[in-house]
């Protein structure tokens, strides 16, 4: 079965959650080298950890919404997997993507690591690779109503995608 997942377009990136820098992310990183990542770049490899321990991690770092942010973090690391479709969102636009390459950590001074705020810390170590579809060409959908980073799409999410084509292709992909 193939599930869609909507990833927020901001790991957390520079000096500030503005719609400039979301989109610099995206052009400069997600649509350019082919994946998605989200933040929480002082977590290490999700995919060893329990989920007590990324409880514990988001406890030291005083983060709110303990239980949701673990939530879209384990399924960003473990229940994303190939085949599955990216709604990779911001500011009323979607990309869309296939996951070729579920979950994987980039380690710090590997040739991957070149996402960095501006004290030089990894800031986007969460990725997972994709393939994007349509050219890349973004599609006109609100979901501003949700808050997650990660959030896994349903058929009723999809009435709030405002392209048919797109509409179409979701709806025909959750049937798969």
């Amino acid at each position: 079965m193939v599930n869609i997942w909507k990833i927020a377009a901001w790991p957390g990136l520079w000096d500030g959650n503005t719609r400039k820098n979301k989109e610099r992310y995206i052009k400069e990183y997600a649509l350019s080298r082919d994946f998605v990542a989200i933040g929480y770049g002082w977590i290490p490899d999700i995919s060893r950890l329990s989920e007590q321990e990324i409880k514990m991690y988001l406890e030291r770092e005083e983060c709110g919404l303990i239980g949701r942010r673990t939530k879209e973090i384990l399924n960003f690391a473990n229940v994303i997997t190939k085949g599955d479709v990216i709604l990779l969102y911001n500011h009323f636009k979607v990309h869309i993507g296939i996951v070729k390459n579920p979950y994987y950590y980039v380690e710090k001074e590997s040739e991957d690591d070149f996402i960095k705020d501006t004290e030089g810390e990894d800031i986007a170590p969460h990725r997972i690779d994709v393939k994007w579809q349509f050219n890349k060409k973004p599609f006109d959908a609100d979901f501003s109503n949700w808050q997650d980073t990660v959030h896994q799409v349903t058929e009723e999410d999809l009435k709030k995608v405002r392209d048919e084509e797109l509409k179409r292709f979701l709806a025909q992909k959750l049937t798969e």
